[in-house]
């Protein structure tokens, strides 16, 4: 059995007391899911009303990405960037990793650089330990501007991925996880 709260708005809560049925929905650390609710009965300790619930048969996830991703924006990890500026020539600029999971990577850029949904930019790095550096393609799949100016938050997919460098991402989005873990935090997943 499960307790929810009662709907805010009284119009919802009589077709809730009236169908005994209605679908939820909840976001949890970037996360949604919905589900099928059974109202069993209705809970009021003085003016809070809950409803409880079966147990849903089913809860729904629609995963949209086909990997997770982990949220490392308190590591301060660079990575490198080329991008088209006012001229025409190629620059070359350092954003800051929000999240990475083995397929892509979400980052904020300070620059002023033109990038587009679907662009691919080539020949991006990031530094992993002391003395490697992982070199791979990224074909942006959303850009948002986070303030006005020129700061965005962009999301990729790593394109081009030689075998060896997929292992090594991996690897790296293993460590990034044990490394929050011994700081205390839980991972968060997004």
């Amino acid at each position: 059995m499960l307790l929810l709260d009662q709907v805010s708005h009284p119009e919802g809560h009589e077709v809730i007391l009236s169908r005994r049925e209605f679908r939820a929905m909840s976001k949890y650390k970037g996360v949604t899911i919905t589900f099928d609710c059974r109202l069993v009965g209705v809970q009021e300790d003085g003016d809070e009303v809950h409803y409880r619930i079966a147990f849903p048969d089913r809860v729904f996830y629609p995963q949209l990405r086909e990997f997770f991703r982990i949220k490392i924006h308190e590591l301060r990890i660079p990575i490198h960037i080329r991008g088209h500026g006012h001229n025409t020539e190629a620059e070359t600029a350092v954003g800051w990793i929000d999240d990475i999971g083995p397929n892509g990577v979400g980052f904020i850029l300070e620059a002023n650089l033109f990038i587009r949904k679907l662009d691919l930019l080539r020949y991006c790095v990031i530094r992993v330990g002391e003395d490697r550096h992982l070199t791979f393609d990224l074909q942006v799949r959303n850009v948002r501007a986070i303030v006005k100016g020129w700061r965005y938050r962009i999301g990729g997919k790593f394109v081009n991925l030689s075998s060896r460098n997929a292992a090594l991402i991996r690897r790296e989005v293993t460590h990034f996880q044990r490394l929050l873990c011994r700081q205390g935090q839980e991972p968060e997943l997004d």
